[in-house]
């Protein structure tokens, strides 16, 4: 248990130091707005892989509906941080879309909680259309 629990600050360490690599490429002007959007989708899509691969990878159940929760969660953060541009709006809107992804992905989860295999991949078809 320790040793994972050293393994998992060492990844928050080098993640912090990316961070703020990133900021001061960003703030000396080395990075322009171009390659800092490329750079949010990179990170978009390394969370979206961590959490496929705790529902493929771990568990071993195959789901096709992961993109359809992200997209849930995506325009609900958008609708509700487009209505005020402040950071706490901005993390608000983070937290909102989150919560509503996570409720739908509840809605759909509880009846298909005794599926496995392709039947639990094509109940979970139907969220990604």
């Amino acid at each position: 248990m320790k040793e994972n629990l050293k393994v998992n600050i060492l990844w928050l360490l080098l993640l912090l130091a990316g961070y703020g690599l990133i900021s001061v490429l960003v703030s000396v002007g080395v990075l322009n707005l171009f390659y800092v959007q490329i750079l949010q989708q990179i990170g978009i899509n390394i969370i979206l892989a961590v959490g496929l691969n705790l529902i493929v990878g771990f568990s071993g159940q195959f789901s096709l509906g992961h993109a359809g929760f992200m997209a849930i969660g995506a325009y609900a953060a958008a609708i509700i941080g487009s209505k005020s541009p402040t950071y706490g709006a901005f993390f608000g809107a983070m937290l909102v879309g989150a919560l509503l992804s996570g409720a739908v992905a509840l809605l759909v989860g509880i009846p298909t909680l005794r599926l496995k295999g392709d039947y639990l991949a094509v109940a979970t078809l139907g969220v990604s259309d």
